[in-house]
């Protein structure tokens, strides 16, 4: 999570409570914080994870799906998304277990 109070945070908002846009159904709308990256973080590790180390020439669907995430993850990656060591570890290792034969 992001810490506001550092000075190099840039800036972000935060919604009180009672704001209308916490009372939504939807998950991602209730979180207050403006930093919600990390749920696509966790969408692009769990891809790999659901992949269970496989990937199926004959899907080509699922195979351009993974090729879409990767580019994700090479993007967040070079914008300093994943910065810190246990970030990095935690998607390294069901990455290559998926992209090595």
């Amino acid at each position: 999570m992001v810490d506001l109070q550092c000075s190099a945070t840039l800036p972000q908002f935060r919604l009180g409570k009672g704001h209308p846009l916490l009372q939504r159904a939807q998950p991602f709308f209730n979180l207050p914080d403006s930093n919600k990256m990390h749920l696509v973080e966790d969408f692009i590790l769990d891809h790999f994870m659901r992949l269970g180390s496989v990937q199926i020439l004959e899907d080509e669907a699922m195979n351009n799906c993974t090729e879409h995430v990767l580019s994700m993850l090479q993007h967040l990656a070079t914008l300093g998304f994943y910065g810190t060591l246990g970030e990095n570890q935690d998607v390294v290792g069901p990455l290559i277990a998926t992209l090595d034969p």
